[in-house]
């Protein structure tokens, strides 16, 4: 069976490749929340859920600033921290390709330069923009009240 390694390289290059169609199962890309992991870890108690969810996403803005400061001074191994302090809460409240944006940013320590840490930064401020409003949205969806 020569084809296993084929197959390996061919399903990571389709995982770069941002495609229409829908992936096959056990594929999907990391979800940009998963209300699911949420409820999974607050015991599905939706007073929790929404007080954790709004808590992850003011520690996250905090996060973000000192991500910032830590990107004007070049601080690769302070930004590499803050990625990895970022990352298990973005996980925790089902933030997932947040947290997948935070492990990219938790290895640029070994990086030559910032120019990937400032696009990762930038990535998570556009995404958390993005969370603001979905979070609300989700969270309506499984608590109308």
């Amino acid at each position: 069976g020569s084809t296993a390694p084929v197959g390996a390289a061919a399903s990571l290059a389709a995982a770069s490749q941002p495609v229409a169609a829908p992936p096959p199962a056990g594929e999907e890309p990391a979800e940009l929340f998963d209300v699911a992991a949420l409820a999974e870890t607050f015991s599905g108690k939706p007073d929790k859920m929404r007080k954790y969810a709004v808590l992850f996403l003011s520690s996250a803005r905090d996060g973000l600033a000192e991500m910032d400061e830590a990107l004007a001074m070049e601080d690769l191994a302070h930004l590499s921290e803050l990625g990895h302090r970022t990352k298990s809460a973005a996980r925790a409240v089902g933030a997932m390709q947040f947290g997948n944006l935070c492990y990219a940013l938790e290895q640029v320590r070994h990086d030559a330069d910032a120019a990937n840490a400032r696009r990762l930064v930038q990535e998570l401020h556009a995404m958390l923009d993005v969370l603001d409003q979905h979070i609300e949205q989700e969270l309506l969806a499984y608590d109308p009240g």
